[in-house]
């Protein structure tokens, strides 16, 4: 796992997450701030989604300038304001922030694993586990991002469906990758 040196270090030389805050770095990992970008879900329009056929439209995008109420229980998508640049012999990792977390907010479910090749946006899937409203503001920091050396290297780096994320991004699952072949 790369240490606070290494981060700065890999940041300035390959530029890993763009724009770059030295202040940012922890002693393993790299916070990360939410851009102005969420998507909520239209759940008063569709109830059920069927993961053979998912309808397109599931969400609406929103672009929120100064605040945003996440009830409890609730679900929305937002993002990273900075960008990743994943380099083919590191993975990384995104992880909440534990004092957000014993807030009751996560900042992501299932989907904290950047592989190596991944470039973009990261879109997190942020809950409200709480039993009180929790109000999230653009540019406060949501997330870390820690990262793993690999050796060796894959074969293939990663070109999944969310390549070159910009901004927040609705669950593509089940489509097909439609964007051109990167090194």
């Amino acid at each position: 796992m790369l240490v606070d040196h290494q981060i700065i270090n890999e940041c300035r030389g390959r530029m890993l997450v763009w724009p770059f805050r030295e202040s940012a770095v922890q002693p393993a990992s790299i916070d990360l701030r939410l851009s102005h970008d969420f998507r909520y879900y239209l759940s008063h329009e569709i109830t059920e989604v069927d993961l053979a056929d998912i309808p397109e439209g599931l969400t609406e995008k929103i672009e929120v300038l100064e605040r945003f109420v996440l009830q409890p229980g609730e679900f929305v998508l937002g993002s990273t304001y900075e960008s990743v640049n994943i380099p083919i012999d590191i993975v990384g990792r995104i992880e909440g922030n534990s004092s957000l977390g014993r807030l009751g907010l996560t900042a992501h479910v299932t989907a904290g694993f950047l592989g190596p090749g991944f470039c973009g946006n990261v879109t997190l899937e942020l809950a409200n586990l709480a039993p009180m409203a929790i109000v999230l503001r653009p540019m406060y920091d949501i997330c870390q991002l820690s990262f793993e050396y690999l050796d060796p290297t894959p074969d293939k780096p990663y070109q999944g469906r969310y390549q070159d994320a910009m901004g927040t991004e609705e669950s593509r699952y089940g489509k097909e990758v439609s964007h051109g072949s990167r090194q």
